[in-house]
């Protein structure tokens, strides 16, 4: 899915709100569901065993919201105090050489979080799912945006409306209709919670 495509698509299926995770969860309350990485609150890995079962947990996750479909849209996010476009975080660069620039958002003009001039670069690419192909990504996401610079990250499966909005402490998920959101919160009992 190109640029202009995925632009098109997102202002047709999410249009009220940009590829921003954290506005996602507030617009799209009624399709949002949160899945920790571990089940004590706020838990971020420590050791080697549990990145293994975070990237598991979410792979998982991940696999049932693709169903099917293996096409994945990857966006990735950079930030700079004005609006020309930059992708500064090596590890993506690496990670995803053939990243496109999608379009910039003014979170500063969403959110009362940000005070000064912030804009967010977003940048995309399309993939193939299978499980494990992320883990680097999600990794770099639960290490911190402080440490690693890696955040807003988004997994989109296109075909079924579905997304995955990673963060440090696991994903927030937004399904393509309350029901599905339900059955989805049903079949990762253990892993959901209700509100933040």
């Amino acid at each position: 899915m190109e640029p202009i495509e995925l632009n098109a698509y997102w202002s047709r299926e999410f249009p009220d709100c940009p590829p921003v995770g954290f506005l996602l969860r507030r617009v799209y309350q009624d399709r949002w569901v949160r899945i920790r990485n571990f089940s004590e609150d706020g838990r971020t890995p420590e050791t080697q065993t549990d990145y293994g079962e975070m990237c598991s947990r979410l792979n998982e996750a991940l696999s049932y919201l693709c169903g099917d479909n293996t096409g994945i849209v990857l966006i990735t996010t950079s930030y700079s105090p004005d609006e020309k476009p930059v992708r500064d975080q090596k590890v993506l660069r690496e990670f995803d050489p053939t990243a496109k620039f999608l379009h910039s958002v003014g979170v500063h003009e969403l959110a009362l979080e940000f005070d000064a001039p912030t804009y967010w670069h977003l940048f995309s690419s399309k993939w193939q799912f299978e499980p494990g192909r992320f883990d680097k990504v999600m990794r770099l996401v639960a290490q911190g945006a402080m440490f690693s610079g890696v955040f807003n990250v988004i997994l989109l499966e296109p075909e079924t409306n579905r997304l995955m909005c990673l963060y440090e402490g696991g994903a927030d998920v937004i399904l393509e209709a309350p029901k599905a959101r339900d059955q989805f919160r049903e079949r990762f009992a253990d892993w959901t919670v209700d509100g933040l």
